[in-house]
């Protein structure tokens, strides 16, 4: 089994669960009062189950390298899901891939293009420094690379 495979079962089933649980809110009892002071660790109107986040990029090569001196970069394209699994702690997968133009066939091969894929799986924590600001920290704790 692939990580590929490993990374769209995991986003299938966490979509599934998602789609499942719903979002139930828990009623307070009458005449209780929650304190929603926003803190830098915590901040429970903030609060979120998942996230994604789709992006593109611009890739360039540099240095004397077989990549700076043979690839043009062209576009790329992100994409990042995350669960939130206690509060603000999150576990994440994500996979990205980067194309490229070759410019210099005899350094690089009988070539007109290349991709470089990559796939990880990411834990982090969310911080809370303003009322405007989230502060998202994360580690990659596997990951592959075509």
């Amino acid at each position: 089994m692939t990580l590929r495979s490993i990374i769209k079962a995991i986003w299938f089933i966490g979509l599934g669960l998602c789609c499942s649980l719903g979002f139930a809110q828990e009623k307070q009892p009458e005449g209780v009062t929650e304190d929603t002071k926003s803190s830098f660790f915590n901040s429970q109107e903030r609060q979120r189950f998942f996230a994604f986040m789709i992006g593109g990029h611009k890739p360039f090569t540099s240095g004397d390298n077989f990549m700076g001196e043979g690839l043009e970069g062209k576009s790329g394209i992100d994409f990042k899901v995350q669960m939130y699994i206690y509060k603000h702690l999150f576990v994440g997968l994500a996979t990205s891939a980067s194309y490229f133009n070759v410019t210099n066939q005899e350094r690089l091969g009988n070539y007109r293009k290349s991709r470089i894929a990559e796939n990880y799986v990411y834990v982090g924590y969310e911080f809370f420094p303003t009322d405007q600001l989230r502060l998202g920290l994360d580690i990659s704790v596997d990951s592959d690379l075509d």
